[in-house]
């Protein structure tokens, strides 16, 4: 245990009177030296990349308190650290890209702070899936048609992309790029389809988090002669 005791020292000869002297030992806190891993030191937008920051002592010897974890400067998170003297953290929101992290253990009272060194975490974009859907199929002539764009992580749950995407019909673009919201927008309406059958088709621009892809819609879009009266 780290701290200052004070002892009194006492010795006899059994002849002369007993000497007594005060003694104060002052034992410091360890130097301490923290590591950290990843559990996937390559993942993809939205994974959950659990890191582990250990801090090695001797056997016998305890080591408590907090560990703070980091992506560059900015502050990911704090665990605290357990009987194995391992501290975990899971992040599910880092970016794609190149992601330096490190971990401060801020000591007790017994262990001294330390801080590890950065390991590399890479994050790729993740692959994307594109729907549309049409608002009413068919229509008839001159009524306006819309069609929905709904873009998410290809097979995954409650991951909706950002981004912009591109409406095209019978391979022609309809416009200018429409930006998602919370991962779907519904089209600015089209009234100039001819009669006839019209190949939908919705392209994802993709984003920094998110790969490109297309979605079309089936069956195609028909559009009816109006009724005469």
């Amino acid at each position: 245990k780290a701290g200052t005791f004070a002892f009194t020292l006492s010795a006899s000869n059994g002849v002369l009177p007993d000497a007594q002297a005060p003694i104060t030992i002052t034992v410091n806190p360890r130097q301490t030296e923290t590591t950290v891993t990843s559990s996937s030191p390559t993942s993809e937008f939205g994974d959950v990349v659990t890191f582990t920051a250990s801090i090695p002592a001797p056997t016998g010897v305890a080591v408590s308190g907090a560990v703070e974890f980091f992506d560059g400067t900015t502050p990911l998170g704090t665990a605290n650290v357990g009987a194995d003297h391992k501290a975990t953290f899971d992040a599910n929101d880092l970016s794609a890209g190149t992601h330096e992290i490190h971990a401060s253990y801020r000591g007790d009272a017994n262990n001294l702070p330390s801080t590890s060194e950065p390991i590399t975490q890479q994050v790729d974009p993740v692959a994307s899936e594109t729907t549309v859907t049409a608002t009413a199929n068919p229509t008839v002539s001159g009524q306006p048609a819309t069609f929905r764009v709904r873009v998410d992580a290809k097979g995954r749950d409650r991951l909706s992309a950002d981004g912009q995407v591109l409406l095209v019909v019978n391979d022609q673009p309809t416009g200018e790029p429409i930006t998602l919201e919370h991962g779907e927008v519904v089209s600015r309406p089209i009234t100039d389809l001819p009669v006839g059958d019209h190949r939908v088709a919705a392209r994802y621009l993709g984003s920094p988090n998110f790969e490109p892809s297309e979605g079309n819609l089936d069956p195609d879009h028909r559009v009816n002669k109006a009724p005469t009266t």
